[in-house]
């Protein structure tokens, strides 16, 4: 199991439009780390759903990530979803 940190929940939005179909695009992306073992955990950009809020600060592991693809190859899903890692702390009364 790989575990993914997420450091802020800040992210990034693009906006353009297709040159192929001449459609208004916007693009919603959070930077998150892999833990993959090695010295350092790695960064890569998550895709985020139009309406999805960004996710927290903290520890996840990925959910269903792959998909078939082209020609019943495996692939990794474009939108992939987090699971946290551990529960969320009770709100203070």
């Amino acid at each position: 199991m790989q575990k993914i940190i997420v450091k802020s929940a800040t992210f990034e939005t693009r906006k353009g439009t297709s040159k192929k179909s001449g459609a208004a695009y916007e693009m919603r992306e959070q930077t998150a780390y892999i833990d993959t073992g090695h010295d350092f955990p790695d960064r890569f950009k998550l895709m985020l759903d139009r309406d999805q809020a960004p996710y927290q600060p903290g520890e996840y592991v990925i959910e269903q990530p792959l998909v078939v693809g082209d020609f019943d190859s495996l692939a990794v899903a474009r939108h992939i979803k987090l699971t946290p890692l551990r529960p969320a702390a009770p709100a203070a009364k």
